[in-house]
């Protein structure tokens, strides 16, 4: 499983491409090579053809790894997937997940896609009090880790400013003077 295939060096893809085209390796130390039996699994955030356009990558080698290619959609362009992975994650960590909690995480941009998502509803889960991720779990996860959240722009706007709100009250204790302070009220 090779993690990033662009990401390798013009001197890791020659000796890849010739491991491809021979079936063969010499270990570490060892003065001959051995054939292996090996099926490679790739992944790639950007285009091998746009990287190979560009002089980044060895035509050749693309061609050797590029025999069956699954393209998948990154999360924003696919919302209605969100929900559902959102709710497998949740429960996976031993939480429900309250339906405006689902509907609000569906709004977001996720950049860094499933694992970003993931890795968000882990830190929510940890403040789902009642065992359910809410709206307040969703603000104190935004609070404590990176913000990974972009509102979408057809999103409605309500959902995202409860949050943006239940962060700052929690942020402020609930004393109405700073809020509106912070709020610029």
């Amino acid at each position: 499983f090779l993690d990033e295939l662009p990401s390798l060096s013009p001197r890791a893809q020659a000796k890849l491409l010739r491991v491809l085209e021979t079936g063969e390796v010499r270990r570490v130390g060892d003065l001959r090579a051995r054939r292996v039996a090996f099926r490679v699994v790739a992944t790639s955030q950007r285009s091998l053809g746009a990287k190979v356009d560009a002089g980044e990558f060895r035509n050749d080698l693309m061609i050797r790894v590029a025999g069956f290619v699954i393209h998948l959609p990154s999360l924003s362009e696919r919302r209605e997937d969100i929900r559902i992975l959102a709710r497998h994650f949740a429960g996976r960590a031993g939480v429900g997940m309250s339906t405006e909690a689902g509907e609000l995480l569906a709004t977001w941009d996720w950049p860094g896609n499933v694992r970003q998502l993931r890795s968000f509803i882990q830190r929510s889960a940890v403040f789902a009090s009642t065992g359910v991720i809410d709206l307040d779990a969703l603000s104190l996860a935004a609070e404590t880790g990176p913000r990974p959240l972009i509102t979408h722009q057809s999103a409605p706007r309500r959902n995202g400013d409860a949050v943006a709100l239940i962060a700052v009250c929690r942020r402020h204790g609930g004393d109405p003077d700073k809020i509106a302070e912070a709020l610029g009220i």
